[in-house]
C-alpha cells in the first residue's frame, strides 16, 4: 500500500489481532478476550463476516463491527440483519468515518440495528437513514400490574410448550437465545401467537428482565398484566422495554436515555428486535 494511502476494506480473519488490537485502544475497559469471545460467536452465525476496517501502510486505523443474521418474511423469503456494533477509528483518520458507515450501509434492503450508538453520532445516523427506534425506556414492576386482570384469551407459555404456534425460524431464533441464557417465551393472543425474548440483567443487585426481540412492542406494553405475572414466576421483578414516551402506559416509568436507531423492512418500526446483537454476543448495555 502507498505510504499516506488509507484503504477501507472488508475485516479477513487475518486481521483478527489487528483488530482486537484496535478496540482495545478505543474501548480500554474491555480486555482481548471480550473481543475474541464476541467475534467467535459471530463466526458461527455469519463465518468471516465481521465488518469493515480502515488500513493505511502503517496499519490498521479504524474498524466497525457489523454482526450479521438472518431473518424471514411471512412468506417464506429471507434477508440479512445487520447490527452495527462497536466502532473505533483513530483520531487523526476521524474525517473517514462517514465513507466507512456510507460502505457498511451499502445494502438498503437490510435489517439495520445501531443500539449504543454515542449522542456524537445521532445526526450522522439520521443522515445516513436511520431512525430511531426509542427515545428511551419503560420501566415496570410488579405493581400495580399483579393487581390488574389478565385480557380474556391471553396468556403467556414458555417456549417449550408453545414452539409450534411459531413459524420454524422464529422457534429456531427463540431457542438460540434460549441457550444462551435469554428467557424465551410466547405471547398467546386471541388472533396471533408473538414470539418474545427477554435478556437477564443485574443492577445493584436486582434482578430484571431487558425485551431484546418482539414483533410488536406495544402489544407487549398492552399486556403487561399477563407479562408480569410470567416474569415474576421466573424470578424477574422488573422489566425494560426501549420505546418513546407516547406509547408508555400509565402505572409505568418512563426514563428518557439513549436512543437506539433501525433502517430496513417497513414493519420494523413496530418491532422490537435486539436478536443476535451486540446487546447479545457481546453482552453490552
Amino acid at each position: 500500500m502507498t505510504a499516506g494511502r488509507t484503504m477501507l476494506r472488508p475485516i479477513e480473519p487475518r486481521d483478527r489481532s489487528a483488530v482486537v488490537a484496535l478496540l482495545r485502544r478505543g474501548f480500554p475497559q474491555s480486555c482481548p478476550s471480550f473481543w475474541e469471545r464476541g467475534l467467535e460467536r459471530q463466526a458461527a452465525l455469519q463465518p468471516d463476516r465481521f465488518g469493515l476496517l480502515l488500513e493505511r501502510a502503517s496499519g490498521v486505523v479504524g474498524v466497525l463491527l457489523t454482526l450479521r443474521s438472518q431473518r424471514f418474511r411471512d412468506d417464506g423469503s429471507r434477508f440479512e440483519a445487520m447490527n452495527l456494533s462497536s466502532w473505533y477509528i483513530e483520531p487523526p483518520q476521524r474525517l473517514k468515518a462517514t465513507a466507512m458507515l456510507r460502505a457498511a450501509l451499502a445494502d438498503e434492503t437490510e435489517l439495520v440495528t445501531d443500539l449504543t450508538a454515542a449522542e456524537s453520532i445521532y445526526r450522522m445516523n439520521a443522515a445516513a437513514g436511520l431512525s430511531p427506534w426509542s427515545s428511551g425506556m419503560v420501566l415496570a414492576g410488579p405493581l400495580p400490574w399483579l393487581a390488574k386482570p389478565v385480557s380474556r384469551g391471553v396468556q403467556i407459555r414458555d417456549l417449550a410448550a408453545a414452539a409450534t404456534l411459531l413459524p420454524p425460524w422464529e422457534a429456531d431464533l427463540l431457542e438460540w437465545h434460549r441457550r444462551d441464557g435469554c428467557l424465551a417465551a410466547v405471547l398467546c393472543l386471541p388472533d396471533r401467537a408473538l414470539p418474545l425474548l427477554f435478556r437477564v440483567i443485574r443492577r445493584r443487585g436486582v434482578r430484571f428482565a431487558q425485551l431484546i426481540y418482539a414483533p410488536d412492542r406495544q402489544r407487549v406494553l398492552a399486556h403487561l398484566p399477563a407479562v408480569m405475572r410470567f416474569l415474576v414466576k421466573n424470578r424477574l421483578f422488573f422489566v425494560a422495554i426501549d420505546a418513546h414516551r407516547e406509547i408508555c402506559p400509565a402505572g409505568a416509568l418512563f426514563r428518557a436515555g439513549r436512543q437506539r436507531f433501525w433502517r430496513g423492512p417497513g414493519d420494523s418500526v413496530a418491532r422490537l428486535d435486539y436478536a443476535y446483537s451486540e446487546l447479545v454476543l457481546l453482552g453490552v448495555s
